[in-house]
């Protein structure tokens, strides 16, 4: 379960590796890296806001819950998919950067057909094609809180509230390693963002 996930947290994790040898040869092309790197923590981010947003309901027998209710039925029919489109990084412009500054300098510091320029190679150019791993992603958690929000949507609604309650719990439990793979990942791009905008000299 979310298999896309870990695919996406181990794919960003090139980066990590690769960031001492990217810095020992700066180029300006690295302030275009940090621009990039902005856009892969707007994605990461966007996906686990949305999962705290399914795992943050709590149904109270003694409060009003059309505020919980609303939430579940909107991610029944799939509005998470829209909320985490409208939020994420746009695949477009991380091509774009890619393809103008990014490639050339790549292939300065890397070796044509190395494991490291063949890595970096493949988060690029997987963006915006039909294997574009952060839709995959989008729509695994997507489709995971559709059937999740049914189910605990299917509890509410015969009034059984500590059973609505006891499946977020569960769904929390399921979740958290993945989660946990997102943080990290989003950590991890933000501070190297900080040292690709310190090594190109701009702020």
């Amino acid at each position: 379960m979310f298999s896309t996930i870990f695919d996406l947290a181990s794919r960003f994790g090139v980066i990590d590796s690769m960031t001492n040898a990217l810095i020992s040869k700066p180029d300006i092309a690295a302030g275009k890296l940090a621009a990039v790197l902005d856009e892969l923590v707007r994605t990461v981010t966007a996906l686990d806001d949305e999962l705290v947003r399914f795992l943050g309901l709590h149904f109270d027998a003694s409060q009003p819950i059309s505020r919980e209710r609303t939430v579940l039925l909107g991610m029944e029919v799939g509005q998470s998919t829209v909320r985490i489109n409208e939020a994420r990084g746009h695949c477009h412009k991380i091509r774009n950067i890619y393809e103008a500054h990014l490639d050339k300098w790549f292939d300065r510091v890397f070796s044509a057909n190395s494991a490291e320029r063949n890595s970096l190679r493949t988060i690029f150019e997987g963006l915006g094609t039909a294997d574009d791993y952060m839709i995959a992603a989008m729509r695994e958690v997507s489709g995971w809180l559709e059937l999740e929000a049914e189910a605990v949507l299917d509890r509410v609604d015969i009034g059984d509230l500590a059973g609505a309650n006891q499946l977020i719990h569960s769904a929390r439990l399921t979740v958290k390693p993945a989660r946990k793979a997102l943080v990290e990942t989003a950590a991890m791009l933000r501070q190297h963002q900080a040292d690709f905008i310190a090594a190109s000299g701009t702020d």
